[in-house]
């Protein structure tokens, strides 16, 4: 069977650094490529990825095992949790202003924090205080670590049902989507920054609005630019055959953009854009859904009274093999603010 198949190596650094352009030239390869390099499939379209995904024979590979993957069921929380997390939320604007100085918030820290709160809210833990974490550090390990402080890491590898266990499902659910979620909050924030019109519509209905900006920011620029699944079973995928045991990778910043989908302005940031299932990158799970979109309303609606949002400077930012991680995002709602990245609080 003939198939479209590319030379690229996706892990070569400048690739990591800005995947879009190649993930564009795979795009117009074909929507299933054969990674010669890497031996594997990447799913490039927007309707393969959806294919694949909903095939339910795609097993993830995660980036780091010492972290829970999201279980396969998705129960509802208890009421005691619910009401947990809704008092986290009513605390917004207690978190945008601990990570304001000069004028200028580090919307990432703040995302990071609120959505550290919520996972800790879920699972019934005190909150450390200070509650620590590191620009760096992923927000799904450092949770791990405060929810698992014992065992040690090594141990927790070995545990039979995988890292997690004894946490309830809900939580491994919100756990496993952390650093997605803190990164979909601060990809929000910074395109509303940067596109004054939209933020005026979205502060004068932040409700409403709010999940449509969140899964726009998302589908633009995803925080996981690609994921690594392996094939439980041979399936076809777009008329090519994935044999069983075979690696697939989805492009989600491929599929992201795809004008067959998305239309011509692919590349733009437009919270009244057109979508079919909106859901977290890479992911069916309807919890973590439902708290990405509870907390990004929540911190909308605390910045609500301001109509200015803009930039304050630039931001810094880094990446792995699999994630792209914000480590800073000043933003100010002060017009007279200076862009001084002096006032960015040490990370």
């Amino acid at each position: 069977m003939s198939f479209p198949s590319s030379s690229v190596d996706l892990l070569d650094e400048r690739v990591l650094a800005d995947p879009c352009p190649v993930h564009a030239a795979l795009r117009a390869v074909g929507p299933v490529v054969r990674l010669a390099r890497h031996h594997a499939w990447a799913i490039t379209h927007h309707q393969a990825v959806e294919e694949a995904l909903t095939t339910g024979i795609l097993i993830p590979r995660p980036a780091d095992s010492s972290t829970p993957a999201c279980p396969g069921h998705h129960p509802r929380p208890e009421p005691a949790a619910v009401r947990a997390v809704q008092a986290v939320l009513r605390q917004a604007r207690e978190v945008l202003a601990g990570h304001t100085h000069a004028g200028v918030t580090d919307a990432a820290a703040a995302a990071r924090h609120l959505t550290a709160r919520t996972v800790l809210a879920l699972a019934g833990t005190p909150r450390p205080a200070p509650l620590r974490l590191p620009a760096r550090k992923p927000v799904t390990a450092a949770l791990a670590a405060l929810l698992h402080p014992t065992p040690p890491p090594t141990r927790l590898k070995a545990r039979p049902d995988g890292p997690g266990k004894g946490l309830s499902p809900v939580v491994r659910c919100a756990l496993a989507h952390a650093d997605v979620t803190a990164a979909g909050l601060t990809e929000t924030l910074w395109q509303l920054a940067h596109h004054p019109d939209q933020w005026t519509r979205v502060r004068a209905q932040p409700s409403r609005l709010a999940p449509a900006a969140l899964h726009e920011a998302l589908r633009l620029q995803p925080p996981q630019p690609h994921q690594v699944f392996t094939a439980a079973a041979t399936v076809l995928l777009s008329g090519v055959e994935v044999a069983a045991g075979d690696e697939v990778w989805l492009l989600h910043r491929a599929a992201g953009r795809d004008p067959a989908q998305w239309g011509p302005t692919a590349d733009g940031f437009d919270i009244h854009r057109p979508r079919t299932n909106p859901r977290l990158p890479g992911s069916h799970c309807p919890t973590a859904t439902a708290l990405a979109r509870a907390q990004t309303t929540t911190l909308l609606q605390a910045l609500a009274a301001h109509p200015y949002l803009t930039p304050a400077a630039a931001p810094g930012r880094t990446h792995t093999t699999t994630q792209h991680t914000w480590l800073f995002a000043p933003l100010t709602t002060n017009p007279t603010t200076s862009h001084n990245p002096r006032g960015l609080p040490a990370s």
